[in-house]
């Protein structure tokens, strides 16, 4: 479901649960499809799941590790945040966080 929120956000459309599939003909679609494909990929005879299901998963926390510094570093940005930007003491606690996560993940795919 966050994929169709992403999608509707991306486009400009409505997204939104309790709106009705004329004001949210787009998320409600690529719900659909993502849930289909989904489906589909699942269901092909043969498929390992359990390897579908880690590699998922490994490429969640590899994508993970950009975004993480995407995010601290808007965080700083007073363009973006004006007076809600983050003060230097909080921004060292996101560094020490998105270090570690970047520790983690490169120990878990040694």
């Amino acid at each position: 479901m966050s994929t169709a929120y992403s999608i509707c956000d991306f486009t400009g459309s409505e997204a939104a649960l309790d709106a009705t599939f004329s004001e949210a003909r787009t998320f409600y679609l690529s719900n659909v499809v993502i849930t289909a494909v989904a489906a589909a990929v699942v269901l092909i005879p043969g498929v390992p799941l359990v390897t579908l299901l880690v590699s998922t998963q490994t490429l969640n926390a590899i994508l993970l590790l950009p975004l993480l510094v995407l995010m601290q570093r808007l965080s700083r940005d007073r363009i973006v945040l004006g007076d809600y930007v983050v003060s230097r003491g909080w921004a060292a606690a996101q560094a020490a966080v998105v270090v570690a996560v970047f520790a983690c993940v490169g120990l878990l795919l040694l």
